[in-house]
């Protein structure tokens, strides 16, 4: 009973934090692009200090959710997520944007790592790849209606589908508040709690589990290239559209339009190829070899993809482009995460997969601001190429990832 509440309620959890995401970022480089004003290097600024935020806090929260609560850590996660996006939806001015990207960067690292962890310790690790999967399908079908409301919202005020998903956020905050378990998770009990030593030490062995796997070695480099690459792409794609790309004559829709259309075919898109490709990719689940193959090619779909996208300039090219590039990640994602989590030993779960989302925040950090001044000083196209080359290097990862046997997938917490 407990495993299908746990479900159930992950799966509900998901499925809001879609709708919300959904609605806001319908319009959200659009709001910071035409409201609030900010040029390809601060869009690109904003985003790194976003990352950096992560970089501090990510593996202390990570700790924390390793030694209290996997639920609190979420709790408070979600409450800054919601809190924070209101308050820039009422306040556009890059100050403001700055300061609540500290704050959304903060959310971002109590539910990163806790909610995996979460999860596995709820319906056990053999399972957590089904219901990522499912996840995933059901969030591609309510993000269709849910870009559909950010749009039509958009067409009033940039900033009303800002405010809102971050309402449902607070709404969300509330429901788990009371209907969320945590029966898996075993802290230390208050009295051997030495917080500080304790906190340490979970920290080491955290850390020593990444060091002496070579898989985990392999996540937190991949990890680190998609950081480099992803926040040009992630800050840039929008600004590339209106600014290099010619949209549609007819209708004379305003851009929001277009891109909630591009929204909303993506996700079409990217649930018929899920659907299509999910018993392969279930298949693949606690298979070294088989695994890191679909990844491999998976993640050569998104470089090639995205490296089309700069130079593309007829709309529709772009847009076909942007669907394959997220129709791979959809199914890239999942089997990512199920196959971290298998490789991880659960007393550290959340602290283990805080350290390997580490390399993704450095990589942001360390990436973001040179893809930014490409963008600004020579041209949108080059610092969108200059993403797509920067995740080369993982392809040599994945094969390193294969060389390293099916033993050490076998049997992770041996390792760990």
């Amino acid at each position: 009973m407990t495993k299908n509440k746990a479900e159930r309620v992950y799966l509900f959890m998901s499925a809001a934090t879609t709708i919300a995401d959904s609605i806001m970022f319908a319009v959200m480089s659009l709001y910071f692009v035409q409201t609030a004003r900010l040029d390809p290097l601060q869009l690109v600024m904003a985003g790194t200090i976003l990352e950096a935020t992560i970089l501090v806090f990510e593996i202390p929260t990570g700790v924390v959710a390793d030694v209290f609560s996997r639920r609190l850590s979420m709790l408070c996660g979600i409450f800054l997520l919601g809190i924070t996006r209101c308050i820039q939806g009422f306040f556009p001015t890059v100050a403001a944007i700055f300061c609540m990207e500290i704050l959304v960067g903060l959310g971002y690292t109590f539910t990163s790592g806790a909610t995996q962890a979460w999860l596995a310790d709820e319906v056990g690790e053999k399972n957590v790849n089904g219901v990522f999967l499912r996840s995933g399908q059901i969030n591609r079908i309510i993000g269709l209606p849910a870009s559909l409301i950010g749009i039509g919202l958009g067409t009033i005020s940039l900033a009303i589908p800002v405010v809102l998903g971050g309402a449902l956020y607070l709404l969300l905050f509330v429901f788990l508040l009371f209907a969320m378990p945590e029966e898996g998770f075993r802290p230390t009990p208050p009295e051997e709690r030495n917080t500080w030593s304790h906190l340490k030490q979970t920290l080491k062995e955290g850390i020593s589990a990444v060091r002496v796997s070579p898989i985990l070695k392999v996540v937190v480099g991949v990890n680190l290239f998609v950081g480099l690459a992803s926040e040009g792409f992630d800050r840039l794609w929008e600004a590339h559209l209106l600014k290099d790309v010619a949209f549609p004559a007819f209708g004379h829709y305003q851009p929001v339009v277009w891109f909630g259309v591009l929204n909303v075919l993506g996700s079409l898109f990217s649930f018929l190829v899920v659907w299509g490709c999910r018993k392969r990719v279930q298949a693949a689940n606690g298979n070294l070899k088989n695994t890191v193959r679909l990844l491999t090619a998976f993640n050569a779909v998104v470089i090639l993809s995205l490296a089309l996208f700069a130079w593309a300039r007829d709309f529709w090219m772009a847009a076909a482009l942007l669907m394959v590039r997220g129709a791979a990640l959809s199914l890239m994602h999942p089997l990512f995460d199920a196959w971290v989590v298998q490789s991880v030993d659960p007393k550290v779960r959340a602290t283990v997969l805080s350290i390997t989302n580490q390399g993704n925040a450095l990589g942001q950090v360390a990436g973001g601001p040179g893809i930014g001044m490409i963008g600004k000083y020579r041209s949108l196209r080059w610092a969108l190429f200059g993403s797509a080359l920067l995740q080369l290097p993982n392809l040599w990862l994945y094969r390193r990832a294969e060389s390293a046997g099916d033993e050490e997938a076998a049997t992770p917490s041996d390792s760990a």
